[in-house]
Order: structure tokens, then C-alpha cells, then sequence
């Protein structure tokens, strides 16, 4: 479907700017000209992106007086940043000769991802281990959005709100500005889906006056 006010809009990706990285596109309308209305559009973003940083290119055809003109808008994602961030190009929309230009503004969304949610600037992750795996305090390694593995002990697991999760200090989603106190980063958390065998009575007894003994 086409894009409202504009001649044509797709994803771009290059190696190259070849607009050497614009700004705001020019447009000095005279008075008592107005201002086309804004056009919106979303820009789609995986968690890896929102990690990690990333520039966007997108391929902007629009209408002028004279015929159409094709630009490149870039967008430099910065680490950290969340879905409803807003990136505005002054008047990059399509020029009738009688209106200002309108401005094009892209609104990030955050694309849903297999394994991992964000909650604020903290990451939050699924697994299952068993009874057996926490009691013994086993190892377990899982794969971070940057491909990074991260190993932790299923003994570490503490209740939190309900859920049994392991904590994992400045290993979530980076901070777009580090806060006052310093902080980079959010936490990462491992929520931990602990299945409970079927056990004897005796096998019960015997946890029981275990637990009692502490």
C-alpha cells in the first residue's frame, strides 16, 4: 500500500550513505503557506538491534512540482533505545508547490522475539530445568542476544514474585544514557521452570526432615 503523502517508501540497506548522512531536508516555504500533515510510519526492530545498535536506511520517492526525487533517510538506532522512540525528518515528504513539505517521523516498534522478553531495560528469559538439576546446583549456559554465552548455577535461584528466577546484574538491555548512579545496563533474568518429579512418600519424608534440619 502506498504511504500518505508521500510518492513511495521501502526498506533500503547499504553499506553506503549515499547522501554522506542527511539531516533535516531543506524546504523554506513561504508564508502564508501550511505545513502538509506529518507522516508516520513504523520502523520495526529486533531485540538484537535494539542491543546492539544498528543503522536503518530507507528509500524515501517523492513528489515535487517538477517530477519525483528519490533520497535516502537514515537512521542511526542508538543501543538501548525502547519501542515509541520517535525519529522526525523535517519536511522530507512530498512538495505539491503549495504546502510546506511535510515532515516524515518514524516510531520504533519492537519486534517479538523467540526466546527473550524486555521488561524496561531488563531482559527476561525462559528455562526448564528439574528438581535433580537445582538441588545439585547444575550449570547452565544460554546464548545472549550478541551470540555471548552466559553460564549460571541453578543454585542461584531465588523467588521473585513468585517466580523462581536468577539474576544476572548488567547483563540486560543497555541504558540510551547511563543513569545517575552510574548504571550501564539492566539486569538479566532467568526465570526458571522447575519441574517436580513424582516422589514416593518416603522420598517426601526424607526432603522434609532435610529442609527441617536447616
Amino acid at each position: 500500500g502506498g504511504m500518505p503523502g508521500m510518492g513511495g517508501f521501502e526498506n533500503y540497506s547499504s553499506d553506503e550513505d549515499p547522501f554522506g548522512g542527511m539531516g533535516g531536508l531543506g524546504g523554506a516555504g513561504r508564508a502564508p503557506k501550511r505545513k502538509a500533515p506529518l507522516v508516520k510510519r513504523e520502523l520495526p526492530l529486533s531485540l538484537e538491534e535494539l542491543y546492539a545498535g544498528c543503522t536503518k536506511k530507507m528509500r524515501v520517492t517523492r513528489r515535487t512540482p517538477t517530477g519525483s526525487e528519490a533520497k535516502v533517510l537514515e537512521i542511526n538506532v542508538r543501543p538501548g533505545w525502547k519501542a515509541g522512540t520517535k525519529v522526525t525528518f523535517p519536511e522530507a515528504g512530498d512538495d505539491d508547490g503549495r504546502h510546506v513539505p511535510a515532515d516524515i517521523q518514524f516510531e520504533v516498534v519492537e519486534k517479538r522475539h523467540p526466546r527473550f522478553t524486555r521488561e524496561g531495560n531488563d531482559l527476561v528469559l525462559h528455562t526448564r530445568a528439574t528438581l535433580k538439576d537445582v538441588l545439585s546446583n547444575q550449570a547452565v549456559t544460554v546464548s545472549h542476544l550478541d551470540g555471548q554465552p552466559v553460564r549460571m548455577a541453578l543454585g542461584d535461584i531465588r523467588c521473585d514474585d513468585g517466580r523462581q528466577v536468577i539474576t544476572m546484574p548488567g547483563r540486560g538491555m543497555p541504558l540510551s544514557k547511563p543513569s545517575a548512579n552510574g548504571q550501564t545496563h539492566g539486569d538479566l533474568r532467568i526465570v526458571v521452570d522447575v519441574s517436580i518429579p513424582r516422589l514416593t512418600q518416603e522420598q517426601r519424608e526424607v526432603i522434609i526432615a532435610a529442609l527441617d534440619a536447616r
